[in-house]
């Protein structure tokens, strides 16, 4: 959101709101500074009033001598008092809800035509990869249990707060916590209290998968509602993305080029009629196959290729895949990927 005024005790107020609704505050010492953007809420003190009607349609002005604030309504219609600290509660059930309305963002399925195809890995990583341009992304495991790579990144992350034998921090939410939870599943909570991992947050645990696909639904809902990006990990599950509310928007379908993972792939791509999916090629090649002809036998562009990052396969923390955003070519790789799902870096990114 968007302050415009240059009361430096003012900031910290409005920081501290902007904080607990979960959204980023940028400010402005004046109109004729402020820059352009598709803000969630615009604020103003009375002493840095907008300068023309059009402008001042919806903005919130605040500060902390409700008659100046009157005053200045008086002259200017559209603007909304908010008088500190009084409205404070107000103010912040405003932010939120107005931040929580906003688009919503987009889901990407990630399937694997097989068993240890990556798709964990892919799924991270393209999450990471929002995460380092400044975006909110969240990571759902929609095939949780023992073994899983994304719980083993969750815990790895957090290792030093683990809480006993649950393996997730106190307050933090995973799969076991979630479905004991009753009534509507909240966007803010999701937002505020899904562990995180590099700057993805992460719903994972070791509940019964069936009991956590019955609500991924509503879990979906909520997190397209409270992040910028949702990447669903359906691993060998093709199904469930089928099942989700709305047919997930993008898939990348992650196999090993050879022919077997080609008929798989294919039969995947049968599920998804209305999906942007792509190919991302991961572990070694069957010989004579490669991504001309994955391409031809399933009829899906290959936008990445993992298969000489031989140590992936190696490690046995998804985490460590983290390094491969580090290297200018592993960075190339996995934009590869996200501008096949016609996913772009944001304005001015220099990446």
């Amino acid at each position: 959101m968007l302050l415009i005024g240059a009361e430096e005790s003012l900031h910290e107020e409005i920081a501290l709101l902007a904080a607990v609704a979960g959204v980023r505050l940028h400010t402005a010492p004046s109109w004729g500074e402020a820059p352009d953007g598709d803000w969630a809420a615009v604020l103003c003190t009375p002493q840095a009033l907008p300068p023309t009607a059009a402008q001042a349609e919806g903005v919130l002005l605040v500060g902390d001598e409700p008659s100046a604030l009157w005053e200045a309504a008086a002259a200017q219609p559209g603007l909304v008092p908010v008088p500190l600290p009084q409205a404070e509660r107000w103010l912040s059930e405003v932010l939120v809800s107005r931040v929580l309305d906003r688009a919503q963002g987009p889901v990407v399925a990630v399937a694997s035509t097989g068993g240890g195809a990556g798709a964990t890995t892919v799924a991270y990583l393209c999450a990471a990869e929002l995460a380092v341009r400044g975006q909110r992304p969240a990571l759902l495991d929609a095939c949780p249990g023992p073994g899983s790579g994304a719980l083993e990144l969750v815990t790895g992350a957090h290792r030093s707060e683990l809480e006993g034998d649950h393996g997730l921090p106190e307050g933090r939410l995973d799969w076991e916590r979630l479905l004991a939870t009753e009534g509507e599943i909240s966007a803010k909570h999701l937002a505020n209290a899904l562990p995180g991992a590099d700057g993805v947050a992460v719903l994972t645990g070791s509940a019964d998968p069936q009991h956590c696909r019955r609500l991924l639904p509503a879990v979906l809902r909520a997190a397209r509602r409270a992040f910028d990006a949702v990447i669903v990990d359906v691993g060998t599950r093709a199904e469930i993305i089928t099942a989700l509310p709305e047919p997930a928007e993008r898939t990348i379908l992650v196999a090993r080029a050879s022919p077997r993972a080609a008929a798989a792939a294919k039969r995947l791509r049968e599920l998804l009629p209305h999906s942007a999916a792509v190919l991302a090629l991961n572990r070694t090649a069957a010989a004579g196959w490669g991504p001309e002809e994955m391409q031809q036998a399933v009829g899906l562009p290959v936008t990445a290729e993992l298969a000489e990052q031989r140590w992936l396969a190696r490690s046995d923390h998804v985490g460590e895949a983290y390094h491969l955003l580090r290297s200018r070519r592993g960075a190339r790789i996995v934009a590869g990927l996200l501008q096949g799902l016609h996913i772009e870096p944001p304005e001015g990114w220099d990446g």
